[in-house]
């Protein structure tokens, strides 16, 4: 158990810094003498993110606690990179990689295929989370920088609402209050269709939120089509929010179990659950839902300070 959060931890890390690493140390690949500066540049960010997924897949491979087939990492990171590939609208059919010069080979032509639509950087990560997730080990996961960030500041650029993909588009299924989805209008069943006037099945992929760009989303609401426009907004992560149902039941919602790295960080946290939990009971339900779907995890000591409450 201890090798294995050796080894997630260690690729955590591996990747924060990896970019450093490559930027000062860029493998050396020739390149046709008559290449614009430009092109030189993205031969070098390319070369750059195909070393950053070999670092993930070397620091997995070995710091792993059972010696992994490196043929599964391969086959798992080219899927999830294939899939983003899809996702984007763009086609490459090659036979799935089983060692390090078949994946080499398949990720140079998904780097220069995806060439102005994808980040490099972006590609390579996506690599490596489907390298760790190939293990099927709830142990051993892959956090992204960006999330990571988040874990460490508890706040993020929010858009406030939560999705599945269907076959009509991207079914809304919560909108948490008071964050720029709620105030924006939009509604839980409302299904997205287009984003900024792209449809979804054009291969537009949703993105990440960034703070102050309006996203203007297009959904159906039963049968009118109704425009969206949400501007995502810099703040907390939402952790527990609770109300009474009205058949008299408790209903509590538990986002995370991630407290902030900040000092009384976890205090804060079982003051807001404390103060939840108290209201709750005074209400003497009869009977309690406790939600906590997809609910990512985090401190292990929160999630046993809520369990203290059964």
């Amino acid at each position: 158990m201890r090798a294995r959060w050796l080894a997630a931890l260690s690729l955590l890390f591996a990747v924060a810094f990896v970019s450093l690493g490559a930027a000062l140390a860029v493998p050396s690949t020739p390149t046709p003498a008559s290449a614009s500066a430009q092109d030189r540049f993205q031969v070098v960010e390319r070369e750059n993110a195909l070393t950053t997924a070999f670092q993930g897949y070397r620091i997995l491979t070995s710091n792993y606690v059972d010696a992994p087939d490196a043929s599964v990492l391969f086959k798992g990171g080219w899927d999830r990179v294939h899939a983003s590939l899809k996702d984007a609208g763009l086609d490459l059919e090659v036979t799935a990689p089983t060692d390090e010069a078949t994946f080499r080979a398949s990720m140079r032509l998904a780097l220069q295929l995806s060439d102005g639509k994808l980040k490099p950087d972006d590609l390579a990560l996506t690599a490596i989370s489907g390298m760790a997730r190939s293990l099927r080990d709830n142990h051993t996961a892959f956090i992204a920088p960006q999330y990571w960030t988040t874990v460490q500041t508890g706040r993020a650029v929010q858009l406030g609402f939560m999705s599945v993909r269907t076959m009509q588009g991207l079914m809304v299924y919560e909108v948490v209050p008071d964050q720029p989805a709620d105030k924006a209008g939009l509604r839980p069943g409302d299904v997205i269709i287009a984003i900024d006037g792209e449809a979804l099945n054009s291969g537009v992929r949703a993105g990440s939120a960034r703070e102050g760009v309006p996203i203007t989303y297009k959904v159906m609401r039963g049968d009118a089509q109704v425009d969206v426009r949400i501007m995502p907004e810099q703040g907390k992560q939402p952790t527990v929010r609770s109300r009474m149902l009205p058949s008299g039941v408790a209903y509590l919602r538990i986002y995370s179990f991630f407290a902030a790295t900040q000092q009384d960080a976890v205090r804060d946290y079982m003051k807001d659950l404390d103060a939840q939990m108290e209201a709750l009971q005074r209400a003497n339900p009869a009977g309690w839902v406790v939600d906590m779907r997809n609910n990512p995890g985090g401190n292990e000591f929160l999630a046993a300070y809520l369990s203290a409450w059964a």
